[in-house]
């Protein structure tokens, strides 16, 4: 690799939306986007061309706290692995919709107290916020197929309650955190993804497990590209 060579900061996540470059600054709760044909220098950048064009972007991109020459605080320049959406609870009539027991009520008001403590301290740091609900789900957690009877009639359970104790109004961000901790204390795992589109720009969070929406509608997710699950 030439001694020029540049790499992404570990905080900083980034994906291709229609031709457009988005990054996502964990560290600073920042989002960002690059023209279209920045977008053009900065794929060239990630298949290793050396021009004017590409060192003068990725000089900025350093400046900006997005890139590093640091090979050892960085990583490679590449998008996100993630998964393809292809179904939703939230499209389904769920037959498990079967009555809320006194342990769903213990473990919502257990999640919802540890995730509004998280909220209020973070002061919605977003890197801060995954790596605990990294903890939770490792912890606690153990993958789980979206067709698992146990994992539906939890998500049943979950919006059941949830009337009573949060609102639409609240942020996608604490309502997605919340189903992870309430889907931990269950021991069934589950990834928080976020996604972005453009024109206009909107950045949204949801959850997954194993390409099912647990709390958002199948078109509404193809409506973002991702650019983060853990």
């Amino acid at each position: 690799m030439p001694d020029n060579a540049f790499y992404l900061m570990q905080n900083v996540h980034f994906c291709d939306v229609d031709g457009t470059i988005v990054f996502l600054d964990a560290n600073r709760n920042r989002y960002s986007s690059l023209t279209k044909v920045q977008s053009g220098w900065f794929r060239a950048l990630q298949c290793g061309e050396e021009s004017t064009e590409t060192l003068g972007l990725a000089i900025r991109l350093q400046q900006r706290g997005l890139l590093t020459a640091d090979k050892v605080n960085g990583k490679p320049i590449a998008p996100g692995q993630h998964s393809r959406t292809t179904s939703s609870l939230s499209d389904k009539a769920l037959s498990s919709n079967k009555e809320v027991v006194l342990e769903d009520v213990t473990h919502f008001l257990w999640a919802l107290m540890s995730t509004w403590l998280l909220w209020r301290t973070q002061r919605l740091k977003i890197n801060t916020v995954l790596r605990v609900s990294q903890r939770w789900t490792t912890s606690n957690g153990s993958s789980a197929d979206h067709a698992d009877d146990r994992l539906a009639r939890a998500v049943s359970a979950f919006k059941q309650l949830s009337v009573f104790f949060i609102t639409t109004h609240d942020q996608c961000l604490f309502r997605s955190l919340l189903l992870v901790r309430f889907l931990a204390l269950k021991n069934l795992h589950a990834e928080l993804v976020f996604g972005v589109r453009t024109a206009p720009f909107q950045a949204h969070c949801w959850v997954e497990s194993r390409g099912c929406a647990l709390n958002e509608f199948y078109d509404a997710t193809h409506e973002f590209t991702k650019i983060l699950s853990l």
